[in-house]
């Protein structure tokens, strides 16, 4: 019988790397300060799923945030990108998330991403044609393992 992999649990939560004071106020077309780090270098998870709590907050039509992901391969220095340098090409893109324009609290949620086997920072970049709310956002991080049966 030929091996497969299996999920070999539910998501476990890895917690909130980005909070408010990161993103409080970020103006339309701009981007957040970079999250507190998730350390994967020790954890060494494989998958994960962002999900984005955006608070009450009014937004244009075709709205979203966008999440990039800055690595340190060595544990210190992160590829380039902030509040003040567009990631670019140089930051892999976490998600897209589409934004509806209702004002109540939203729960958004990346598709599985690959980690890399490093420290990890997120930037949320802001295109919902309006200012963030001063309350912000918060990023959390689930993972998920698989087992090779």
């Amino acid at each position: 019988m030929p091996n497969r992999i299996i999920w070999d649990a539910s998501y476990t939560s890895r917690g909130t790397i980005t909070t408010s004071d990161d993103s409080a106020s970020v103006a339309d077309g701009s981007r957040s300060k970079a999250t507190c780090v998730l350390d994967n270098g020790t954890n060494l998870d494989i998958t994960a799923m962002f999900e984005v709590v955006l608070y009450a907050t009014a937004t244009g039509p075709n709205s979203f945030l966008k999440l990039f992901m800055l690595t340190a391969p060595d544990g210190t220095n992160y590829n380039s990108g902030s509040s003040d340098v567009d990631p670019g090409i140089s930051a892999l893109v976490a998600g897209s998330l589409s934004v509806s324009t209702s004002t109540s609290v939203q729960y958004l949620h990346s598709g599985f991403v690959t980690l890399e086997p490093a420290n990890t920072k997120i930037i949320v970049g802001n295109e919902l044609g309006g200012t963030l709310p001063s309350c912000g956002l918060n990023v959390n991080v689930y993972t998920v393992a698989e087992e090779l049966q």
